[in-house]
């Protein structure tokens, strides 16, 4: 079975950020993406899961002020 690939925005919008940020992110090695003939990105939705549990993990991390 392959596995369900989201484009950029739909990425952005579940994860409440920007494609900016999701380019960003992408750059630093904290997602891939796979990318189309026509050469655009698509995440893995497994990948984006992956990435939102870390996300909140490094969150329940920080110190409270």
């Amino acid at each position: 079975m392959r596995p369900r690939l989201l484009t950029p925005g739909e990425v952005a919008r579940r994860m409440g950020v920007s494609v900016s940020t999701l380019r960003r992110w992408e750059d630093r090695g904290l997602i891939d993406a796979h990318r189309t003939a026509g050469r655009h990105r698509r995440y893995e939705a497994g990948a984006v899961d992956a990435l939102a549990d870390w996300i909140a993990d490094q969150t329940d991390k920080e110190p409270a002020t």
